[in-house]
């Protein structure tokens, strides 16, 4: 699914199940991993990822 930048209160459907490789600057290859999106009070923009440095 391709995001709409044209509405900003407008969310997609995340996969909570994937895992993301990335590399920084310095060469580090990190897991990356989106966890959640809303907050204690049950509200929506709230993301929360999970990384671990491989």
């Amino acid at each position: 699914m391709k995001p709409s930048f044209a509405c900003p209160f407008c969310y997609t459907y995340v996969n909570l199940g994937i895992s993301y490789v990335i590399r920084n600057r310095n060469g580090f290859y990190y897991k990356l991993r989106f966890v959640g999106f809303y907050n204690d009070l049950g509200q929506k923009g709230y993301p929360l990822f999970e990384y671990q440095r491989l």
